[in-house]
């Protein structure tokens, strides 16, 4: 693995021409992106309490939307240059979905895209919520993509969300072996439940304390 690569094309380097799972090179973008991470909420939270367009958090968080999807284009261009832009590649994987929702919430914020970007952000799309009223997004939203998928994979040839067959290496491997398929599908989506679960009982928790505080 070398930085050239980093502009290379990402189905040019498969086969073990990538870095190895959680190697040196692997840890070292997880360091990167953890320390990129905490530099963008520390000036987040540094900046004014300002949700205008003329405020500094509004800009923040638009360029750090932009920029995701910015890559995105890029490797896509990467794959139409060196005739790799397979339907396998199409940005339609639930990082992309993600991506777009964050460009979404940044031009326009609300209830709806903070519930998307929970469902396809850090639960992979593929989880339902258990709390009633304001969590129908999240759970239409999951189904409706477990659904459309698992057609429009059968259709193309493709694998998007891994809902038609499990990552190899991944613990939907080891759920498909036990459960078969798609029974995998259960606990998937059963453990991104769970985290969304406890997220929210996190956040409860931080509300009240700090209405307590405030009384």
């Amino acid at each position: 693995m070398s930085v050239e690569k980093v502009i290379v094309a990402e189905p040019l380097l498969w086969g073990g021409q990538g870095f190895a799972m959680f190697g040196p090179w692997h840890l070292l973008w997880l360091a990167v992106c953890a320390a990129v991470i905490a530099l963008l909420v520390h000036g987040y939270r540094s900046l004014p309490a300002d949700d205008s367009w003329h405020g500094g958090r509004r800009w923040l968080v638009l360029v750090a939307a932009i920029v995701p999807n910015a890559l995105l284009l890029w490797g896509d261009v990467l794959k139409v240059r060196t005739g790799t832009f397979s339907p396998n590649w199409w940005p339609l994987h639930l990082c992309n979905i993600a991506e777009y929702i964050c460009l979404w919430h940044a031009l326009a914020p609300s209830r709806v895209t903070r519930e998307l970007l929970l469902c396809f952000g850090l639960t992979g799309g593929l989880c339902a919520m258990l709390f009633p009223g304001w969590t129908w997004i999240s759970l239409t939203g999951s189904v409706l993509y477990l659904v459309f998928f698992r057609w429009f994979n059968g259709v193309f040839g493709t694998n998007f969300g891994f809902v038609t067959s499990p990552a190899a290496g991944s613990p939907l491997e080891w759920w498909e072996r036990a459960f078969g398929n798609p029974g995998y599908l259960v606990p998937y989506m059963a453990s991104f439940v769970v985290a969304v679960v406890l997220l929210h009982a996190w956040q409860a928790l931080r509300r009240r304390s700090v209405e307590g505080d405030a009384s």
